[in-house]
């Protein structure tokens, strides 16, 4: 789920309603007449949701003076949907819509907590969503040249909360990586002490051992980020 991040409408949220083959974005109201009641859906045919982020970034050319909502997909695609219009019911929200270079899973998002028009975006690499560049062809961009993620699923982007230009991410061989984006490389790598025990076991094992990882960065120091891993042992 989202919520909306403006502070106009502060008890909407959206949700992905997947009751049905055919997966919907329903925008509900926690303090209307009815309690969580909705009040906007718009559905998404076949496709199946994996990531959903609500961004305040406004675009007098869009008329979206509820932002954007950002959709991924588990085949790589990714959609842009004005959430006035789907409260409005009007013509199609779809404002613009791209997909992962090898159309692999969106497995995160993560926007910009100063600016809006920036979204992170982790599949099997790392992207960066440009919003104010959606008309030019340019929306997405890398953070470096190099993949350090290579052969495995990123599965978090942060944001760090004090440098704006810093980003990391993080794959499920346990591989954390934090980027600069002025510099357009990663600038340091590391690697959960328990993928080292791991390392040893893959050598019997058909599948490596593979985590899903997130990440937080610490909102005061700017040099402390936490690491948590889903551990099967």
């Amino acid at each position: 789920m989202a919520w909306s991040p403006l502070n106009a409408y502060p008890f909407l949220f959206a949700a992905i309603d997947t009751s049905s083959a055919e997966q919907k974005i329903q925008i509900f109201n926690l303090f209307s007449h009815e309690f969580c009641e909705i009040i906007g859906s718009y559905s998404l045919g076949n496709e199946e949701v994996t990531s959903l982020a609500w961004t305040s970034l406004i675009s007098s050319q869009l008329q979206n003076e509820m932002g954007f909502l950002i959709v991924g997909t588990i085949k790589g695609k990714i959609y842009v949907l004005n959430p006035k219009t789907i409260l409005e019911n009007g013509e199609n929200p779809l404002i613009t819509q791209a997909s992962m270079v090898d159309n692999s899973a969106v497995k995160n998002i993560e926007i910009h907590p100063s600016k809006h028009n920036l979204v992170a975006i982790s599949g099997s690499e790392v992207f960066i969503f440009n919003l104010d560049n959606l008309n030019q062809g340019e929306a997405m961009l890398k953070p470096g040249k190099n993949n350090p993620h290579e052969g495995f699923n990123v599965t978090a982007v942060a944001w760090n909360k004090s440098v704006q230009y810093i980003l990391a991410s993080a794959s499920d061989n346990s591989l954390t990586v934090v980027w600069d984006l002025k510099q357009h490389k990663s600038i340091y790598n590391f690697i959960e002490p328990v993928s080292v025990i791991d390392s040893f076991a893959q050598m019997t094992r058909e599948q490596p051992i593979s985590r899903h990882i997130s990440l937080a960065w610490n909102p005061s120091v700017a040099t402390q980020i936490a690491v948590a891993a889903c551990d099967e042992k």
